[in-house]
């Protein structure tokens, strides 16, 4: 079968580099996933008749039977045939397929070692099956291989992997080599097929991930105007004032964020704690006092659902006021510090909860943000706002003081 250029360009990087870990992400359609049939049936057969384990790994069986094996069948002129054990015979071992896209999928392969694994599609994989299949992939001369469409930025496969791809071991191996596809990589397609393709697939984030093959975001991202490359900073300039934002939570998560007014005219997340059952006497007033104290902010805006808790805080001599809750507003302005860059977040908090939400926070269906993945989002918006509709009643009441 002839390679396309691309697929020929992996095999060559892959014989230089000799990686742990061997990752191929992109477009659909894109050819990737046919080289790691090649790599992986290759490197099962330098382990010929040793009776080693190996993985194969995907959503479901199905899928691997549709994706993978179909495949292996024609590359090896045989058919395949699975034992009660979930396993089938191979060049003198046992590879075992497990699908890995629900939760507890992790405790199929508790107690085996691979020699080498397969992850099919691994965005459409549990975290946790994932991360149990790594640690099970310890045996001597071990491999791993990787393919998958794109998804968001803040899924934990671009995060956990592709962004630490390109460093290498104490042996001088390289750890993880990534190869990024485009669908027009795979010159075997018909021409007419990929026109139709490209002009039938919408703009925005669908054609950027499906023929491209970026990490972009969904569609209907609130704050669409955000960038990693933009938004996100590695130090922090001298802050002139702060502002705290408080979002009460139990079920949902409690959130309390510092922002500061910077030197250079834009505000900066300093850090912010994001926990979940946590009751408000117990927690969330002593370490609200805590930041209070060493902040010393200009004003802490506090949700106003529970003004209980607000005159609690005031009692502890706290300058908690309530927050001005606009939503449509609110967001309008904080989408405009986004994109006029006034709005940064540093590197060591682009984690945790607030690297979940960015991406996630999405309109619904009625053109307000969904209620999920709102909270530190909201939390940052009544911070913000409040103090700049704050500033501005303040303002207009100095202003009217000229006409008496």
């Amino acid at each position: 079968m002839q390679l396309t250029s691309k697929q020929k360009q992996a095999i060559q990087e892959y014989n230089k580099y000799n990686p742990r870990i061997t990752f191929f992400d992109g477009a659909k359609r894109a050819g990737k996933t046919f080289v790691n049939n090649l790599l992986f049936l290759h490197h099962v057969g330098n382990f010929r008749n040793q009776r080693k384990h190996f993985i194969i790994a995907g959503a479901t069986t199905g899928s691997i039977w549709r994706n993978v094996l179909l495949d292996w069948e024609v590359l090896l002129d045989k058919e395949i045939k699975i034992h009660q054990d979930g396993s089938f015979d191979l060049y003198g071992n046992k590879v075992f397929i497990f699908g890995g896209e629900k939760s507890d999928s992790w405790k199929k392969i508790r107690g085996m070692t691979s020699n080498g694994t397969y992850f099919n599609e691994m965005t459409a994989l549990n975290e946790g099956f994932v991360q149990e299949a790594f640690s099970r992939t310890s045996g001597t001369g071990a491999r791993i291989f990787i393919d998958t469409n794109t998804d968001k930025p803040n899924n934990y496969v671009k995060k956990n992997y592709i962004d630490k791809s390109g460093t290498y071991l104490s042996n001088g191996q390289m750890n993880i080599y990534r190869l990024n596809w485009q669908l027009d990589d795979n010159t075997a397609l018909d021409p007419i097929y990929i026109q139709s393709i490209k002009e039938s697939t919408p703009t925005g984030s669908a054609y950027d991930r499906d023929i491209l093959g970026k990490w972009v975001a969904n569609e209907g991202i609130v704050y669409k105007d955000f960038s990693e490359s933009e938004n996100v900073c590695n130090e922090i300039p001298e802050i002139k004032y702060y502002l705290i934002g408080v979002d009460w939570g139990y079920e949902h998560y409690g959130v309390v964020a510092v922002l500061g007014y910077g030197v250079d005219e834009k505000y900066y997340l300093i850090e912010y704690i994001a926990k979940q059952r946590e009751l408000v006497s117990d927690y969330w007033k002593l370490e609200i006092k805590k930041l209070s104290d060493k902040y010393k902010p200009k004003s802490i805006y506090c949700d106003t659902a529970r003004a209980d808790h607000i005159n609690e805080l005031r009692k502890l001599g706290v300058n908690a006021k309530n927050a001005n809750k606009s939503v449509k507003e609110g967001n309008d302005y904080i989408g405009s510090l986004y994109k006029q860059r006034k709005l940064m977040i540093p590197k060591y908090l682009l984690n945790g909860r607030y690297y979940e939400e960015i991406y996630s926070y999405v309109f619904g269906n009625n053109d307000e943000p969904k209620k999920e993945y709102d909270d530190v989002m909201d939390t940052i918006r009544y911070a913000l706002f409040s103090d700049k509709t704050n500033i501005q009643a303040t303002y207009t009441i100095d202003s009217m003081q000229d006409y008496f």
